[in-house]
């Protein structure tokens, strides 16, 4: 889980020896692991729930 006060961060799911996930700090463009999917499932998209007032 990422924190929500992170801030210039994105998030990127890459198939590269397994699938996995990553924070991006697109400043640095340093990516840090933050979880995996099963090999058999195949990542197309993802829906992410804005805190919006």
């Amino acid at each position: 889980m990422i924190p929500p006060d992170r801030t210039n961060h994105g998030l990127a799911a890459l198939s590269i020896n397994g699938h996995r996930d990553y924070d991006v700090d697109v400043l640095t463009g340093e990516a840090q692991e933050t979880g995996s999917f099963p090999k058999n499932h195949q990542v197309a998209d993802w829906f992410l729930s804005l805190n919006q007032r």
